[in-house]
């Protein structure tokens, strides 16, 4: 399911940054709770995670979903990512996400948990934007 998209972008001043998009739900099946919801592998360098966010193609309508990023299966964020009910993205969520972990190792086996899903059953469209850069 996973179609990771590659672009040059800068992010918070971090010249020569990276971003992947990955799909962890499809378009047309309300998202659900579960661990490894998608799995991919960082590049074979060491890395800083800059940013990270999610958004949704349809919004969740009752509910809040949060999403986590685990590195080897510990999560790299203190605050996990959520997206409110009747929005589509992370970036205007009530809790902002924290980063606890930047330093992504080279090959790092990264997978995507939904902790909470739209208790409305309507969100679909998952996807996960990773702002990285090398090291």
């Amino acid at each position: 399911m996973s179609r990771a998209k590659n672009s040059q972008i800068i992010v918070a001043g971090a010249i020569n940054s990276e971003v992947w998009v990955i799909a962890f739900s499809d378009k047309s099946t309300p998202i659900t709770t579960g661990v490894n919801k998608e799995e991919f592998q960082m590049p074979n360098y060491a890395t800083t995670l800059v940013d990270v966010s999610v958004s949704f193609g349809t919004a969740p309508t009752t509910s809040v979903i949060t999403i986590d990023l685990n590195e080897a299966g510990v999560s790299v964020l203190s605050t996990k990512l959520t997206v409110d009910a009747t929005e589509k993205t992370s970036e205007t969520a009530a809790i902002p996400r924290v980063i606890s972990d930047t330093a992504l190792a080279a090959n790092a086996v990264m997978t995507i948990d939904v902790d909470s899903a739209d208790t409305g059953g309507t969100s679909t469209g998952g996807k996960l934007m990773l702002y990285w850069k090398k090291l």
